[in-house]
């Protein structure tokens, strides 16, 4: 494959070094933690109402809810910050892009993220970005208590059976 991208006149070939995934995509710099944040505001709204199991836990979400609640935080994240987030990478911008100059790379700082994050997406998004909650170290859905889905899947098939 090396030997078929490096034959590409058109294709430049570079080796990203170990660490730099966090600084180098922008999904990791900048809008994961947006979107982890939104997407726990849903979850966050659930508990408040959700039905209680016997051991006193919330019900876990449907895996359709959860689905619903990745399509709606989604859909909070504007195509302009998705955009701008190449740049907060040091990626040249679609402008550079389209008439081929060769821009400087400039690699955003945390007050610049913070700055376009609060012009693009607002207060809320902010939040989202500077909580550790979202931090990329916590598995997407740790934080929805611990119950795999087998142990739900258990306790949902006991509660049919309670109630037949």
């Amino acid at each position: 494959m090396k030997d078929f991208c490096q034959s590409l006149d058109f294709l430049g070939v570079d080796i990203i070094p170990g660490g730099l995934t966090p600084e180098a995509q922008p999904l990791d710099k900048v809008i994961n933690k947006v979107f982890k944040g939104y997407f726990r505001d849903f979850y966050d709204e659930y508990v408040l109402n959700a039905p209680i199991t016997e051991k006193g836990n919330p019900k876990p979400p449907s895996r359709q809810l959860l689905a619903t609640w990745v399509v709606k935080a989604w859909e909070k994240i504007p195509e302009q910050l998705v955009r701008k987030a190449w740049t907060a990478c040091g990626y040249q911008t679609e402008e550079q892009l389209c008439c081929k100059t060769l821009g400087q790379m400039v690699v955003w700082d945390e007050d610049a993220i913070i700055k376009n994050l609060a012009e693009i997406c607002g207060d809320d998004a902010v939040t989202h970005y500077r909580s550790e909650e979202n931090d990329d170290e916590m598995g997407f859905f740790d934080f929805l208590g611990g119950e795999n889905d087998a142990e739900a899947e258990e306790e949902e098939d006991e509660e049919e059976e309670e109630e037949e």
